[in-house]
């Protein structure tokens, strides 16, 4: 996945929700909007996908995953946010709770 271009891998639009799969940049990106309000936003590094897939068979290797994001550093990776609240997830540098 990292060495191709950026790319749309899958659309899906109807009257209430659009979905889009997408290669952009460094990123695997997932958005999906409901109405005009709900949106929710993943960005997840393509070195953090291509380590998810490097198992054999069909095994996932979380391990390898889990590396790949610590070695990316800082960073968000999801938003969901509607009309009363926003939600974040995230990387940083810390690895203690503030």
């Amino acid at each position: 996945l990292q060495k191709q271009p950026d790319f749309t891998i899958a659309r899906v639009e109807s009257e209430n929700e659009n979905v889009r799969v997408a290669k952009e940049g460094d990123y695997l990106v997932v958005r999906v909007e409901e109405g005009d309000s709900e949106n929710v936003n993943v960005r997840i590094p393509v070195a953090v996908v291509d380590a998810l897939f490097s198992g054999e068979g069909e095994q996932l290797n979380v391990r390898a995953a889990l590396e790949a994001l610590a070695a990316h550093g800082e960073g968000e990776l999801v938003t969901v946010t509607d009309d009363n609240e926003t939600v974040r997830v995230w990387v940083d540098g810390f690895a203690e709770a503030r």
